[in-house]
């Protein structure tokens, strides 16, 4: 039986394993999450991160991803990916990343400017497939596989190449939420003869839906839940949370006014609902509408 437990609280989870230290990291979550977010893509960046999470995307998508914020100068990072779901295939996808950068060497203290520079702009090409193999075998949840084949392009001052590479992706879910994620990226490239050593990222995650609303009116969408947790002071008993517990669920909610409320355990059975009163406490209050 699968456990649903709605706690009306904020969450944020994320979990960081092994992140490559030299990551782009492209998208906000991307941003976020740093190389364990291999775990859990699941929109058109996934041809960058993990290419089987591309499995998840359902509709057609396209992103676009520019950092406005970086951490190095003279860097430009710009990321474009449209993601297409193909019945009985998987979901496709065609992405563009381009970077540039201008490398300054010595400085001219006179003039109070760089003595030389050098640009350098490079674009990687890549088209992915991300397919899912099974929705449930054993414990392993929505597990997929994901390849993509790159190439790679760079121009400098100095001279310029080209390469060709692939990724493989693997991804599943676990009861409870949980996610692993693994990418081995650049594999085999060849840059004019030169191979670059692959890239291996691992990841786990746990997803969290959050809402942010009236908690008195529950999730209905989510519903039934195994337990509802209120961390908030309620005046009154919500008909909202009951309705959507499952027979033999239990509320756990403080009730009574804002001065002091009354710790309660609820559980609903067949065609009764049974309370316990654990204790008196001072909660902060549940906003209602």
């Amino acid at each position: 039986m699968k456990t649903k437990i709605l706690f009306i609280i904020t969450l944020v989870v994320t979990m960081r394993l092994f992140p490559s230290p030299v990551d782009i990291m492209i998208g906000s979550r991307g941003y976020g999450m740093g190389g364990a977010y291999v775990a859990i893509a699941d929109d058109p960046s996934a041809a960058y991160w993990n290419p089987s999470g591309l499995s998840r995307v359902s509709d057609i998508s396209l992103m676009e991803s520019n950092w406005i914020f970086q951490d190095v100068e003279n860097i430009n990072v710009n990321y474009v990916s449209l993601a297409i779901p193909v019945k009985h295939v998987g979901t496709v996808s065609g992405s563009w990343l381009f970077t540039h950068a201008t490398l300054e060497e010595g400085w001219d203290y006179v003039a109070n400017k760089p003595k030389s520079s050098e640009s350098a702009n490079e674009h990687s090409f890549s088209l992915s497939i991300g397919r899912q193999l099974w929705d449930k075998l054993l414990v392993f949840e929505k597990t997929s596989l994901g390849f993509s084949i790159n190439r790679h392009t760079f121009k400098t001052d100095a001279g310029d190449g080209a390469g060709l590479g692939f990724d493989l992706g693997f991804q599943t879910g676990f009861p409870y939420g949980f996610s692993l994620g693994f990418t081995a990226r650049s594999l085999g490239t060849d840059m004019m003869g030169y191979k670059i050593d692959p890239e291996l990222r691992f990841g786990i995650g746990y997803n969290v839906a959050i809402r942010n609303g009236d908690g008195s009116h529950g999730w209905k969408v989510y519903a039934p839940f195994n337990a509802i947790i209120v961390t908030a002071g309620a005046s009154f008993l919500p008909q909202d949370l009951i309705e959507q517990l499952e027979t033999g669920g239990k509320l756990i909610i403080p009730i009574g006014p804002k001065e002091k409320q009354k710790l309660t355990v609820i559980t609903k059975g067949k065609s009764e609902i049974n309370q316990e009163i654990i204790d008196e406490f001072k909660f902060v209050p549940l906003l209602t509408k």
